[in-house]
């Protein structure tokens, strides 16, 4: 069954499904319940084999002017997503998928705040993690998901580093930025919607919502590490990344400070799935992972081996804090410094300055904690293993300080 409604709608919302009868339901009464009005939702379902269809009927029977079903062969979820953008017949085009649903508020923020920006091609807001349940979760320590800075800004420089929208279910697009674009590319898994993102990137800038606006249901919060440790991923996203640079290059000479970011970006790509696998107990693929960030910014340990450590011992904290055992921070540096590839054996220094940085995270987070006796001799503890671990620490007063007032049992 299919509607077409007389008048062209502001937005058209865009809904992928694929055997989503379990939460459909949700997904549709959420954008019916916008405070904006003026839009049109299409479903595209994906070849489905549960009662998706039989769920939607009665929606389609009572808002036939809005919801629009349209049924294809399986054939992914970014071909669905591409039929609706180009049947859409609204201005602005916005995202949802089967399984997510929005705030009551999203399009009466967005929709405004877009039209009162012509210069930028899109607007994203934040989204927060629920289970399959829909109860807020926390993954690596943030519920909230995506970055940015409030209001209007050139966004390239930052996604090639990653990612920064966590999923689309929060993003606006003008339709006319968008039919600049390949689209959702339909034959890779991973960082289909990023390659859109740096696409439009390269037309305009984007507008960023600093409220919550949609949930994004994690049906397997831990399978999202070993995705992003797999060499399908970490190879895809090579992928995307090269066709942004080579846009750059082919079309935008003017911007040498963007072609610079091309090694950076490399770096930071490789690096992620080094941490991932180490985390994940994949040594080899991790100092594979490692070469390959080395060969695509040589000068980063060298020039930059701080930042290194301190990315090392804060993933260290957080994996002790995240277990309550600080051991298991321990075990992650050691075995990044154990399992460095030859090539890097230069680094092998940097061990000791890595430790010392997560006792430093941890002396410094048990003093803020508290000074029950316990936590204070912990604190001594990891302020002596600091200095120990990393020499120059001796000169740093304020460790100095929280160590002695530990052991004096002062606050």
């Amino acid at each position: 069954m299919s509607h077409t409604p007389k008048a062209s709608p502001r937005v058209t919302v865009v809904t992928p499904s694929y055997n989503s009868a379990r939460y459909i339901a949700q997904t549709v009464n959420s954008v019916l319940a916008q405070t904006f009005t003026d839009f049109e939702h299409i479903i595209v379902d994906d070849g489905s084999t549960d009662n998706t269809r039989e769920l939607l009927e009665p929606y389609l029977q009572r808002e036939p002017q809005r919801l629009i079903y349209v049924h294809q062969q399986n054939a992914g979820e970014s071909v669905a997503r591409n039929n609706a953008i180009r049947r859409a017949r609204g201005e602005y085009v916005a995202f949802l998928d089967s399984d997510d649903w929005w705030t009551p508020n999203n399009l009466a923020l967005q929709v405004p705040a877009l039209d009162a920006a012509p210069e930028a091609v899109a607007s994203y807001a934040y989204s927060f993690a629920v289970d399959n349940d829909g109860n807020p979760i926390s993954f690596r320590g943030a519920n909230r998901m995506s970055w940015g800075q409030p209001g209007v800004h050139a966004l390239f420089e930052r996604l090639v580093m990653g990612n920064v929208i966590a999923n689309p279910n929060t993003v606006l697009a003008r339709k006319t930025a968008l039919l600049q674009t390949t689209l959702f590319d339909e034959d890779i898994e991973w960082g289909e919607d990023w390659q859109l993102w740096l696409q439009l990137s390269l037309l305009g800038p984007f507008l960023f919502t600093p409220q919550e606006t949609a949930c994004y249901r994690m049906r397997r919060p831990g399978r999202r590490l070993e995705i992003e440790a797999s060499d399908d991923f970490v190879s895809e996203n090579a992928t995307v990344l090269q066709r942004a640079f080579d846009a750059v290059k082919a079309h935008h000479l003017n911007r040498a400070d963007w072609l610079k970011l091309e090694p950076t970006a490399f770096r930071e790509l490789y690096l992620r799935s080094a941490i991932h696998n180490f985390e994940l107990g994949d040594m080899k693929r991790a100092a594979n992972y490692l070469e390959k960030m080395a060969a695509a910014d040589p000068a980063y340990l060298r020039d930059q081996s701080d930042a290194f450590v301190k990315i090392i011992a804060d993933i260290g904290f957080r994996l002790g804090s995240e277990t309550g055992d600080f051991a298991k921070g321990l075990d992650y540096v050691r075995r990044v410094f154990d399992h460095l590839p030859q090539s890097l054996a230069a680094a092998q220094p940097l061990r000791g300055q890595a430790l010392a940085e997560l006792h430093m995270a941890a002396a410094f987070t048990e003093h803020e904690q508290g000074s029950q006796t316990g936590s204070r001799q912990q604190i001594a503890q990891h302020a002596i293993s600091a200095m120990r671990a990393h020499w120059p620490n001796v000169r740093n007063r304020g460790l100095w300080a929280i160590g002695l007032k530990s052991v004096l049992g002062l606050k």
